[in-house]
């Protein structure tokens, strides 16, 4: 499920794995920005998220995202252009590459069906596809993530997403 900071959140984590050269991972993790049904939506948080994959014991994928005062940060274009809800998604597999037009594709159509703002990048590097989204909608954003999971997976999103 998605984690919710509040106004003056501080959250700093770190995820660590090291996957074997034939086996696959896929991470997804989603924040979202304040208390939406409480009205919080321009928070002073501070959310930090560390990911380091390796495969076999060599660095493949490394990452630090850092949002300071989310509420400001997410109201900037450049960044969020006014969304409450981020997701960070990785895919590690001996044949990531092969996914990337299903995945942007499960993007595209999460964002022509929104009346809400969301935004999507995704891409493919050696043996792993790495993306983002951003949305005004918490529950778009779950169900964009929950469409990735499945193109990726062939099952349903763990029942926790549903």
């Amino acid at each position: 499920q998605e984690t919710i900071l509040f106004d003056h959140a501080r959250l700093e984590r770190n995820l660590e794995a090291d996957v074997a050269t034939d086996a696959s991972l896929l991470l997804v993790e989603t924040a979202i920005f304040g208390r939406l049904a409480m009205g919080e939506t321009n928070i002073d948080a501070m959310f930090r998220d560390n990911w380091r994959i390796r495969r076999n014991g060599r660095l493949v994928f490394a990452e630090a995202l850092r949002i300071d005062d989310a509420g400001a940060a997410l109201r900037r274009p450049a960044v969020g252009r006014g969304a409450t809800a981020i997701a960070s998604f990785l895919f590690l597999a001996p044949d990531a590459a092969a996914h990337l037009d299903t995945i942007r594709a499960r993007l595209e159509e999460a964002a022509a069906a929104s009346d809400e703002r969301f935004e999507a990048g995704v891409s493919a590097l050696d043996g792993f596809i790495a993306g983002r989204a951003v949305s005004a909608s918490p529950a778009r954003l779950r169900e964009a993530m929950a469409a990735v999971m499945m193109a990726l997976t062939g099952r349903a999103a763990p029942r926790v997403w549903r």
